[in-house]
């Protein structure tokens, strides 16, 4: 069985290296390497090509959405889970809207990122409790508003 390639992208060194070793005790999961900064992702995404980026995401703004749409444009484009520090409403909104395949907040466990790294691999997706709920919420605004439109 081939190894799956993990990118793993933090300011954190401390962050970095854990999510290395809890990753790679896996024997199927490889993290190939390791990025201090969202500037040096796009040079590591072409020369090492992972299958997944974990992304630490201190903060949803325009860099954080351009730094997708660059992982996203990649040749062969990596899934993407994301560890936001942010589980406001409109920060989980803008990754969601984003395109990621996975997202996780500051509150998940070790085992939530297993299980996100194992669905994104399979080609499913991944959302932590706060997430899941953040988009139900949203989802329901959208009908309502639409029920209400219908209505007039």
């Amino acid at each position: 069985m081939e190894q799956t390639r993990i990118l793993v992208i933090s300011s954190f060194v401390l962050l970095r290296e854990g999510l290395r070793a809890l990753l790679d005790a896996f024997p199927f999961w490889h993290v190939t390497c390791e990025a201090p900064s969202w500037e040096k992702v796009r040079q590591q995404t072409i020369q090492m090509n992972p299958d997944i980026v974990v992304l630490d995401v201190p903060q949803v703004d325009a860099r954080f959405e351009t730094l997708i749409h660059n992982l996203k444009a990649a040749p062969k484009a990596p899934a993407i889970v994301v560890l936001s520090r942010q589980d406001d409403e409109d920060s989980l909104i803008r990754i969601l809207k984003s395109g990621i395949q996975g997202c996780l907040c500051a509150t998940s466990d070790p085992d939530e990122l297993i299980a996100a790294i194992r669905a994104v691999t399979t080609g499913a997706s991944f959302l932590c409790p706060a997430a899941s709920r953040v988009l139900l919420q949203d989802y329901r605004r959208q009908a309502r508003g639409i029920q209400h439109d219908n209505a007039a």
